[in-house]
């Protein structure tokens, strides 16, 4: 591997890269300038070496044309007519990043666009179940209501897509200020009483004895935890409690949240993070979502250098945690 010489190629490398066979074999990666990003053949080469095996490594391949494209690469060492070689199998996936960018695009487009009216119909729902219009009869009411719940619904998802365009094009953005956590915690808790509330559980905060002083974006950080909440509540049985725990030490602050639901099970436990995934997906369903909200929570606590995990016991509940580097005031 580290010579980069060419012993044999197929079809599609002639294909994808332009570059005949003849001329192949009788050269190496560096005369042909084979890899876009020369680190990138650094870091493949550095993997093989210490794992003996590389999968989806995503990197740019530049063709005899000049011309640079996306490839996901494999690999792994092997020996071959008696010699220890490099066996590496590549996609290119040009076309796919393509249509992906085009989908984000859309996306990004749309969401926007449905959050101006979807913010105007909250607004005018809102007004009208205020009584500024007049006073209206109680079926209207309850119909005024759920229109209001439905079209909250909407903006939510709205919001995640929104959000999980913004992480998946590296454009999320936190600001950094210091950040009290049991104070954050107490007003998430009070921000979110409603979903306490609707599915009759109790929200209860154990506070830590140390300061939990770190440093981050405050609403991106109670994003994660209304999330957390919003999931407990909806798995938890009913006149339960929720209990929302926040530890500290040297280094390292804690926010947990336990319930004592279902439970997830063994199964599901290695997806729970990616995006639209829920456990019971059939139309069916008894709890609702769309199945971003710990993807985004997830990249939001990785961004503040943390760690997001969980740890659950089927029929025991599940207990979902966030550590953050904790903040020393000399910082």
């Amino acid at each position: 591997p580290e010579t980069g010489q060419y012993i044999d190629i197929n079809d599609a490398w002639t294909t994808v890269t332009g570059y005949g066979r003849e001329e192949t074999l009788t050269s190496n990666t560096f005369d042909l300038n084979i890899w876009a990003n020369p680190e990138d053949r650094t870091e493949f080469v550095q993997r093989i070496t210490d794992n003996g095996i590389v999968q989806n490594f995503e990197t740019q391949c530049r063709t005899k044309s000049g011309k640079t494209i996306d490839i996901l690469l494999s690999g792994e060492l092997i020996e071959y007519r008696g010699q220890d070689c490099l066996l590496m199998v590549g996609q290119d996936i040009s076309k796919m990043k393509e249509l992906d960018r085009i989908k984000n695009e859309f996306i990004s487009t749309a969401s926007h666009e449905l959050r101006t009216p979807l913010t105007s119909i909250r607004g005018s729902l809102g007004l009208v179940a205020g009584g500024v219009t007049g006073e209206i009869p109680d079926q209207a009411k309850n119909l005024v209501d759920i229109a209001a719940k439905n079209c909250e619904r909407l903006l939510l998802l709205v919001n995640d897509i929104l959000d999980m365009e913004r992480i998946e094009s590296g454009n999320m953005s936190y600001r950094s200020e210091p950040i009290e956590l049991n104070e954050l915690v107490a007003q998430t808790i009070e921000a979110n009483q409603g979903y306490a509330d609707e599915h009759h559980v109790t929200f209860v905060q154990h506070r830590s004895q140390k300061d939990a002083l770190v440093r981050g974006d405050p609403e991106r950080l109670a994003q994660v935890l209304s999330n957390l909440l919003s999931n407990a509540a909806k798995f938890a049985p009913t006149q339960s409690e929720i209990i929302i725990s926040t530890t500290a030490d040297t280094d390292t602050c804690r926010v947990s949240v336990t319930d004592k639901g279902p439970g997830i099970s063994a199964e599901f436990r290695a997806q729970i993070f990616e995006k639209f995934t829920q456990e019971d997906a059939s139309d069916d369903r008894q709890v609702g979502g769309t199945g971003l909200g710990l993807s985004i929570s997830k990249a939001i606590i990785d961004g503040h250098d943390g760690v997001l995990d969980f740890v659950s016991e089927v029929g025991n509940g599940t207990e979902f945690y966030f550590n953050l580097p904790r903040h020393n005031n000399a910082d």
